[in-house]
């Protein structure tokens, strides 16, 4: 059987974990909340969890020990920080959820990222496609996959949700709308912020559409 850690109990981490259940894998949610902070709401998911076949344990502040066969992340825990640090050296290599979730769609896959403006064109996008909104907008990409059916996956990406996505999402549309300094207090400078950014374009599909702000061309 294979085995993967879910690192964090927010919601695109309790669809991973879903997900997982879903196709037999063992799976270990760890979160380094302790579960009191939980709310009435995440320790009902966390009991919905152990009863499919989990294992869910809180505040921790390392990686519980593997081997993994995947780990897959929140974007709330910063990629150079010392859970996601432990997680590497088990596993060798950390996934988003948005990709763990992306590996099992089998249509179309656009991916929208900059830094104002995402879930207004996500929401659009996804309703002139007649697609699914998922990601940091809608639903967890795991969630849609789970639900299954074709078409449209339409993904608002972050820089966060990028730090684990370093080969891209295999976009057949990738859209950039700006690049305006955010999040800097996490990524440290603009350059990092615009690479991340960029790994929206990594991996597309041939013949897909690439959309980028005049002036930012060839930078991403």
């Amino acid at each position: 059987m294979k085995s993967v850690l879910v690192c964090g109990m927010g919601k695109s981490g309790l669809a991973a974990a879903k997900l997982g259940l879903r196709e037999g894998w063992r799976v270990v949610v760890a979160d380094t909340r302790e579960e009191g902070a939980w709310g009435e709401a995440g320790r009902a998911a966390a009991e919905e969890l152990r009863a499919a076949g989990a294992e869910v344990v809180s505040g921790v502040r390392e990686a519980p020990q593997g081997p993994w066969d995947e780990v897959v992340a929140s974007p709330g825990l910063p990629v150079d920080g010392a859970f996601l640090r432990g997680a590497l050296r088990e596993a060798g290599r950390v996934a988003s959820e948005v990709e763990w979730g992306r590996r099992r769609w089998g249509g179309r896959v656009a991916v929208v990222t900059g830094s104002n403006g995402k879930s207004s064109v996500v929401k659009a996008l996804a309703e002139l496609l007649g697609g699914t909104a998922c990601g940091n907008y809608g639903l967890p990409v795991s969630e849609a996959a789970a639900r299954g059916g074709g078409g449209w996956l339409v993904i608002e990406a972050s820089s966060f949700q990028m730090e684990t996505c370093p080969d891209g999402l295999g976009a057949d549309m990738a859209i950039c709308l700006n690049l305006l300094p955010n999040h800097l207090d996490r990524h440290g400078d603009m350059e990092t912020y615009g690479r991340l950014k960029a790994r929206g374009f990594r991996g597309m599909r041939g013949g897909g559409l690439a959309l980028v702000p005049a002036g930012l061309e060839g930078t991403m």
